[in-house]
């Protein structure tokens, strides 16, 4: 299976929020699963750092390294 993950998704699994649907951690955790994330996911939390609104346990780069070793690009 194919999906793409949206920014909130990638977030919530990569901080292991309660948010995320146990079934939906599963799917992306599956290394047989193609995972996908936008690169304007990038901008989406690069401007959500700067603005104040996320503060990522991970640094800017860290997180970013994290969606280039998890997910391909679109």
């Amino acid at each position: 299976m194919e999906y793409l993950l949206d920014t909130h998704s990638f977030l919530w699994f990569v901080k292991g929020d309660g948010q995320l649907s146990e079934r939906a951690g599963r799917m992306i955790a599956d290394p047989d699963t193609v995972k996908y994330v936008s690169i304007v996911s990038f901008l989406e939390i690069a401007i959500k750092i700067s603005i104040g609104k996320l503060k990522p346990n991970l640094t800017f780069q860290d997180l970013g390294q994290q969606i280039m070793d998890s997910a391909s690009f679109l």
